[in-house]
């Protein structure tokens, strides 16, 4: 049996453009829940994005971490750059 995993909208939205076209988007509906909804995702990627540039590691490996789209346990050494770039020692996340 496919084990399914969780999705979540901010790991797809790779660049500020991706994100400024997903915002209108949601504007446009005129609906104040989604657009509350899709600003949270707006402000999930662009941290993914801006701890992929300071970290140099992907997108994909920080989305299994702060977004736990992963399912398994994360990498430690990922964690620990994660962490470092978010000026947070190691001993306080773990």
């Amino acid at each position: 049996m496919e084990r399914l995993t969780k999705y979540d909208s901010a790991e797809y939205l790779e660049d500020e453009a991706m994100i400024m076209a997903y915002l209108k988007m949601a504007i446009e509906t005129g609906d104040a829940a989604h657009i509350a909804d899709c600003c949270a995702t707006a402000a999930k990627a662009r941290i993914v994005n801006q701890l992929a540039e300071h970290t140099g590691l992907g997108r994909a490996a920080i989305c299994e971490v702060i977004l736990d789209l992963g399912g398994t346990k994360p990498n430690d050494a990922t964690v620990a750059k994660i962490a470092e770039a978010m000026s947070a020692p190691l001993q306080a996340v773990v």
